[in-house]
């Protein structure tokens, strides 16, 4: 018997942009932030291309501490879960993806959190994330994946999972 994951997020760059898709979502389907500061969803199906949640930010290159992108509530599904060491398909879009234990999906949904800074500014992020701060009583982390980007080498990129905590009131029940 294996252990089960789930897929949760693929991250990917070019020199057009940062992009994010939420496994489980519409095939195809992204966030993406474009090196000029226009960021947007496209949803994808068979017959059509969908934008939707257009507007401007800065320009990547004019970032300089930690900027919330993206704050996503992803739903989980089973069609995400899969056994560790079976085979599974990839895109070309698959740069990286983040997988997180079954287990911790209680509540059925986990909270993306997308963030660009300056590399110089990585440990005031992470003491953001780690630090107190408003949903520190109401979220717990699962996990955080800071990378490099190669088309903005100045800048990275955060990606942080959590989920809904449980309420004392509930804590005592289960």
């Amino acid at each position: 018997m294996g252990y089960s994951v789930y897929r949760v997020a693929w991250l990917n760059e070019d020199a057009k942009g940062v992009y994010v898709g939420m496994y489980g979502a519409v095939s195809g389907s992204h966030f993406s932030y474009h090196r000029d500061g226009t960021c947007h969803f496209k949803l994808h199906d068979n017959r059509r291309t969908q934008t939707t949640f257009q507007h401007a930010k800065l320009p990547i290159q004019d970032i300089r501490q930690h900027i919330q992108v993206l704050n996503q509530c992803i739903r989980l599904n089973d069609s995400d879960m899969f056994i560790i060491g079976h085979s599974y398909a990839t895109t070309e879009k698959d740069e990286a993806e983040i997988f997180i234990d079954g287990s911790t999906a209680i509540s059925g949904s986990i909270s993306l959190d997308v963030s660009l800074f300056r590399r110089e500014n990585t440990a005031d992020y992470v003491r953001f994330v780690y630090g107190p701060n408003d949903l520190a009583n109401s979220q717990k982390l699962i996990a955080m994946l800071i990378r490099h980007l190669q088309y903005f080498p100045e800048h990275r990129v955060g990606l942080v999972l959590s989920i809904p905590t449980l309420g004392e009131s509930e804590t005592e029940n289960t």
